[in-house]
């Protein structure tokens, strides 16, 4: 077996696009051609296999949350095979772990084993709250606008509500939050905040501030500026709307850091409520 080389990922991710387009399904003018997608499908594998877990969630039979599960997972799966077909290392030794962890019994894996990574492995808190946060201005810049037109935007900006109809669940939580003077961050910042004490993530034990939010920011900056073209394509890029005319961009992370912080104050609030034995 040839050894596995290295591969620029940027030649097979930055345009995932092209995987859709062209295909020998398609007729000319565009429309799909069943013949030709029905042979196409027999021969694809698993494809049947996906039809039928489909089939089993629009039914009820699989609870609807495995849907979202099922695209990211088999969606990344199959970049990864593709990259592992191209020689790229770590697809390689990827594809080697997922097989692993599909049939532990094959290869003796033990169930502890398995937990240590479910439970010890996820994004950095700093890196998780900052690329929520970007994504949330992402989101926000749908229902605010600057408040100056007159001149090119920039995050210290103050901004104001779009005239967009009221009623929509994130221009109304956006308006209860305007205040004068109010930027993007800032406007970010208080309904982020708002929404970890409404989780129970954070409380008079464990603050999370305008102040460390912006040092999480920080650290994000900071890992951009460090990290490969490779390493954020890995991690997956996103880029959203924006008030100016560069995208907000955001990377895929985990939110563990939020379980285990209600774990936490969990095993607090157990611990103080169970009486000490004499």
């Amino acid at each position: 077996m040839p050894k596995p080389k290295k591969t620029d990922l940027q030649v097979d991710l930055t345009n995932p696009v092209t995987r859709f387009t062209g295909h020998a399904y398609l007729n000319p003018d565009g429309s799909v051609n069943g013949e030709k997608l029905l042979s196409i499908v027999n021969r694809a594998p698993a494809v049947f296999d996906l039809i039928m877990l489909n089939a089993m969630i629009e039914r009820g039979t699989v609870a609807p949350e495995y849907y979202d599960i099922a695209q990211e997972i088999v969606g990344s799966l199959v970049t990864v095979i593709m990259l592992a077909g191209y020689g790229d290392e770590q697809s390689v030794i990827q594809l080697k772990a997922i097989k692993k962890l599909i049939h532990p019994a094959i290869y003796e894996l033990p169930l502890s084993k398995i937990k240590d990574i479910v439970d010890r492995y996820e994004t950095s808190p700093p890196l998780a709250r900052a690329w929520e946060l970007r994504r949330l201005m992402s989101y926000l810049s749908t229902v605010v606008e600057p408040r100056l037109t007159s001149r090119p935007y920039s995050n210290g900006h103050p901004i104001k509500m779009r005239e967009v109809a009221a009623g929509t669940g994130l221009w109304d939580v956006a308006e209860r939050h305007m205040k004068p003077n109010t930027t993007l961050q800032s406007l970010a910042f208080s309904i982020y905040i708002e929404q970890l004490e409404e989780m129970g993530v954070i409380d008079d034990t464990a603050p999370i501030s305008g102040r460390s939010l912006k040092r999480d920011l920080d650290l994000a900056r900071q890992w951009e500026l460090n990290a490969s073209e490779n390493e954020k394509i890995r991690r997956g890029r996103f880029e959203g709307y924006s008030l100016s005319d560069e995208p907000i961009v955001w990377y895929q992370f985990s939110e563990g850091w939020k379980v285990r912080k209600l774990a936490a104050h969990s095993q607090k609030h157990r611990a103080i409520e169970t009486p000490r034995s004499k």
